[in-house]
């Protein structure tokens, strides 16, 4: 065989192996692909169907590496590169064609409003401001600030004036004093050992000398409407039921007896007959038993005794104003 039989050989050879190569080439792409113009699947397409084809020599197409290239390559008059659409829910489960998936409830409401916003307008009407002018605070009248509110009271003055005897003077500051301003009380009749009575100031609190000042008034009070016919009682009730205009004092420090035991002892009862005018009594003494209390919380304990003969002689006698006299308590 010369050179030039032997190069044909090989040629042909050559030119077989290349075309086998290339159809099996193409038979791979076209399984894997779905094939390409022309040509059928090797599965016979997505369903199975249909007959094994090779590809189409006669229209043209390139097999093997040259059809590969030729796919990638962007037709004419495309863009080269198209954004991907990610297929709905539907069309991933092969159930049918893609779907849109629903509105979001932020989006309905975001969507809702701009609806409700492109409101029609009037010929000619301009679009509202973005940012309305605010009216100025009006200036309110004098005096209407505090509209709705309770207006603010001053508080009253709770301190209480002095009390007044029965001129409007104020009630004296010893018991001296007080002795000596019993003639502001008509009515009453003062008795007793006034040495007593002084001596009070030594030991005396502020609060007693107002106490027995408040008891003159209310008992010239009391022997005025009794000796009237108006007080209804003893002065113990009287004081329960004050009658409108009179100066108050507390019954409960009120006492138109004492106890039985004073009754009997002597020694206690004869403490309490105390001085009174002739034409009161014939001995010039009466036993004085109703007593008020003046003051509390030590030995000295003030009382004031006194005896109503407004029936009598229209007056009522104080007969006693000092410490507490001898009693079970005090022996």
């Amino acid at each position: 065989m010369d050179v030039a039989a032997y190069r044909r050989v090989v040629s042909t050879v050559w030119h077989r192996a290349v075309v086998v190569a290339t159809t099996a080439g193409g038979l791979v792409t076209g399984r894997f692909s779905g094939g390409g113009h022309g040509a059928t699947a090797v599965d016979g397409g997505h369903d199975g169907t249909g007959p094994r084809a090779a590809p189409d020599r006669a229209a043209g197409v390139p097999a093997g590496p040259a059809r590969r290239q030729a796919a990638r390559r962007p037709l004419s008059g495309t863009p080269a590169r198209v954004p991907a659409r990610r297929p709905g829910p539907a069309a991933d489960r092969g159930t049918g064609p893609a779907r849109s998936a629903p509105d979001t409830p932020p989006a309905a409401a975001t969507r809702a409003g701009e609806a409700r916003n492109e409101r029609p307008r009037e010929a000619g009407a301009s679009p509202p401001a973005a940012n309305p002018p605010t009216e100025e605070p009006r200036a309110e009248p004098r005096g209407t600030r505090r509209r709705g509110r309770a207006p603010r009271r001053r508080p009253r003055d709770t301190a209480r004036a002095p009390a007044a005897g029965k001129g409007g003077s104020p009630p004296p500051g010893s018991f001296t004093e007080l002795l000596e301003r019993l003639d502001e009380f008509p009515t009453l009749r003062f008795t007793g050992d006034r040495k007593v009575t002084r001596r009070l100031d030594e030991r005396a609190m502020p609060n007693w000398i107002v106490t027995c000042w408040d008891a003159l008034k209310a008992l010239e009070d009391f022997a005025a409407d009794s000796a009237a016919g108006r007080a209804g009682g003893n002065f113990r009730a009287w004081c329960r039921n004050l009658p409108p205009g009179r100066h108050p004092f507390p019954a409960g420090k009120v006492r138109m007896k004492e106890s039985e035991t004073v009754r009997c002892k002597s020694a206690w009862r004869r403490e309490r007959m105390l001085p009174v005018p002739r034409t009161v009594h014939p001995s010039g003494r009466v036993y004085m038993e109703a007593h008020l209390r003046i003051g509390a919380g030590n030995a000295v304990s003030p009382r004031l005794h006194f005896h109503d003969d407004t029936a009598g002689t229209g007056l009522l006698y104080i007969g006693y104003i000092g410490p507490h006299l001898t009693n079970t308590r005090t022996t």
